[in-house]
């Protein structure tokens, strides 16, 4: 991939959020979560629906590391992450009972408890396996056919600037420039997990994250699951740094944050 071609794929704009920014910026978080939410539709938001090939269940996946608190939902077709994890429930259409879940192919995909209820899929591996619907007697009712994907970048979010001035400047090891804004005290930095063409990923804990001396958590905001950062502005003037890795893949992001 050519220099161009990777720096255009680290930046992504979203208008509905960067709509938003300036009511982020102010503390309007939750607020501005509330009206995505209604602009986007109330019913999924955070979570989808997808019929299996039979048609015999409904599968919903949620709590997928979307944006946002998964603002967008969580769409199955875009990829699962290595490393990523997805809950997931299935449905008998015909009974509306709740259905076991199991992957045909654990070197791709498996099937855990979630740490949130219910179960959720872990991506292991590249690669297509079925995520099956079985009812009590472990046969099989429906499934449905999952990619997972390693992330190939990660991608710095543009609804973040309402906080301060992002630039792009692959310099050494840092990849882009944060200028946090008078006045802030705590911000919110925002990133996608994007495949080899730039298109989201799905996938919450799939990533580590480091923060340099100074930088720190806003209370409460310390072990993010999704690559949503809130943080608080260092006591210092200076230059600090967020370095997020994924778990499986190549993606990386070195930014530096300059506070006055």
């Amino acid at each position: 991939m050519s220099k161009q071609r990777n720096q255009v794929g680290r930046v992504h704009s979203h208008q509905a959020m960067a709509a938003g920014a300036r009511d982020i910026r102010r503390g309007g978080f939750s607020a501005v979560l509330g009206l995505l939410c209604l602009t986007l539709g109330l019913f999924g938001c955070g979570s989808t629906d997808f019929t299996g090939e039979r048609g015999a269940a409904i599968f919903t996946a949620s709590s997928c590391g979307g944006l946002l608190s998964d603002v967008g939902g969580c769409d199955l077709k875009k990829g699962v992450v290595a490393g990523g994890v997805v809950d997931i429930t299935a449905k008998s259409v015909k009974s509306g009972l709740l259905l076991n879940l199991r992957a045909d192919i654990p070197a791709v995909m498996t099937v855990q408890p979630s740490d949130r209820g219910g179960q959720s899929i872990v991506g292991q591996g590249t690669g297509m396996a079925y995520l099956s619907a079985v009812d009590t007697s472990e046969t099989e009712i429906d499934r449905l056919s999952v990619k997972v994907v390693e992330v190939a970048q990660l991608a710095f979010n543009t609804a973040s600037m309402g906080f301060g001035t992002f630039a792009l400047r692959p310099v050494g090891d840092i990849d882009g420039t944060f200028d946090l804004k008078d006045g802030v005290t705590a911000f919110t930095l925002l990133f996608l997990q994007v495949d080899g063409g730039g298109q989201p990923l799905l996938g919450r804990d799939s990533f580590t994250a480091e923060l340099s001396a100074g930088l720190s958590y806003q209370a409460g905001r310390e072990n993010p699951h999704s690559l949503q950062f809130e943080l608080q502005k260092p006591a210092l003037a200076g230059s600090y740094f967020l370095t997020v890795r994924s778990k499986i893949g190549p993606g990386k992001f070195k930014l530096q944050i300059n506070v006055k």
